[in-house]
């Protein structure tokens, strides 16, 4: 979906930001204050990119209908909550709506395949697509845009139920309709309306018999829903009926996996209250939700799921422990919380093969550039931890390669010096 790409880029903005901070936190140091600055003036610059390309699109469009003004004084130029150029209608005539989809159609409808009906339901103007249908004839069942959505799918997607109800009321197999249409993406309504935490419209496609578990995109509506951190949407499909045991297309992982690994703990707390099964294994790699937490280092779903019992030594198909995943990511205030809590420094492949061996190149994307860069800094706390607990440095890899090896391979000489230094002390001991 792109319908707003100026808010995607709000939104992009403030997840590098949220991320730059946590690895201020989780990497910390000073070999990080460099990349930080850099990461916070990109920042800077890009917001400014941003906000002159805004200020531009709206003198465009303010060149566009000056002409329309004279005849005209009830448009008027607004900037919404997002920040985003928009048009706003104080009090528009029916003439006037008509004339704010016709330019809107021009500048940007044609390029992405919308017609004035689907921009009618976009910006939420149930008078407009009344009048579009009853008088235009306007195509309120089969006219799609470019990513495949018609106009209950925009409707789910923007969360306006009062225009969804009034276009299934129309619909003579709307039952049909709610479950059996999808996106470009393969998205159902109401994974749309999950998606994007619209509670109204969940509850009225459910009403109108939607299927609380049809999947969409290789995901059930809770999945959705947990995965986006939609905390009454999950609420709502759970007294729905939905159930907590459907798994996912990508890896085989239920809605807990999928609050778990992007740490929105008010999710686990009810999906947990709801009987989900806390040591459920993913179908592709047999990871519990304390390891998907572990991966993506989310701290506070760690303590929760421990609190709750989640077995702290649980090792999935590849007999790799949370531990393990949280050495190998570099996920250093999660590793010193599993060690605090009693974790097997030896359970599985040894944790510290997760801290010395190179990072492959599919697990890159759980991290930013400047992470990247700093990753083996935080990896040499991790070794330094274990090592501080008496970690077994004897022991050896598949390939029968002591952890000094595997990280003299690697190119560490930091790393290697503190393991050939601990290791001497247990010599001399």
């Amino acid at each position: 979906m792109s319908w707003n790409d100026e808010q995607d880029d709000d939104v992009l903005d403030g997840v590098i930001d949220d991320r730059g901070g946590a690895a201020m936190t989780r990497w910390g140091g000073k070999k990080m204050d460099v990349s930080m600055a850099q990461l916070i003036e990109t920042n800077r610059l890009k917001r400014l990119q941003t906000k002159k390309k805004r200020e531009t699109e709206l003198a465009e469009a303010e060149a566009e209908i000056s002409p329309f003004l004279a005849t005209i004084h009830l448009v008027s130029f607004v900037f919404n909550e997002q920040g985003n150029a928009c048009l706003g209608l104080c009090q528009a005539t029916w003439s006037n709506s008509l004339l704010w989809l016709s330019v809107i159609e021009q500048k940007h409808g044609k390029k992405a395949k919308r017609t004035r009906l689907l921009l009618a339901c976009k910006h939420g103007r149930l008078d407009v697509c009344k009048r579009l249908i009853k008088e235009h004839k306007a195509n309120y069942t089969s006219a799609l845009d470019a990513d495949g959505n018609s106009a209950l799918m925009i409707c789910a997607y923007f969360g306006h139920h009062k225009i969804a109800q009034y276009l299934i009321g129309k619909q003579q197999q709307a039952k049909t309709i709610i479950n059996t249409c999808t996106n470009s993406a393969g998205l159902t309504m109401l994974c749309l309306a999950s998606r994007f935490g619209h509670e109204r419209m969940i509850a009225l496609l459910i009403e109108k018999g939607a299927n609380v578990d049809a999947k969409g995109a290789g995901a059930t509506p809770l999945i959705w829903a947990a995965r986006r951190g939609h905390t009454k949407a999950v609420t709502l499909l759970l007294a729905k009926g939905a159930s907590i045991e459907h798994k996912d297309a990508e890896e085989g992982g239920t809605a807990l996996h999928a609050a778990s690994s992007e740490g929105h703990t008010e999710i686990i707390k009810i999906l947990l209250e709801a009987k989900a099964d806390i040591e459920m294994r993913t179908s592709t790699s047999g990871n519990s939700p304390l390891i998907s937490a572990c991966i993506r280092g989310k701290l506070y779903a760690v303590k929760l799921l421990l609190d709750e019992m989640a077995q702290i030594d649980a090792r999935n198909t590849a007999d790799k422990s949370a531990l393990y995943y949280a050495c190998y990511f570099a996920r250093v205030d999660v590793v010193r919380e599993l060690i605090s809590r009693e974790a097997n420094l030896d359970a599985g492949m040894p944790p510290i093969f997760g801290a010395v061996s190179p990072l492959q190149d599919h697990h890159r994307k759980f991290f930013t550039p400047i992470e990247l860069e700093s990753i083996w800094a935080s990896r040499l706390e991790c070794v330094r931890d274990l090592v501080n607990h008496n970690v077994d440095l004897t022991v050896q890899n598949a390939s029968h390669q002591s952890p000094i090896v595997v990280a003299r391979l690697a190119k560490q000489p930091e790393i290697v010096r503190l393991l050939q230094a601990a290791q001497n002390v247990c010599v001399v001991a």
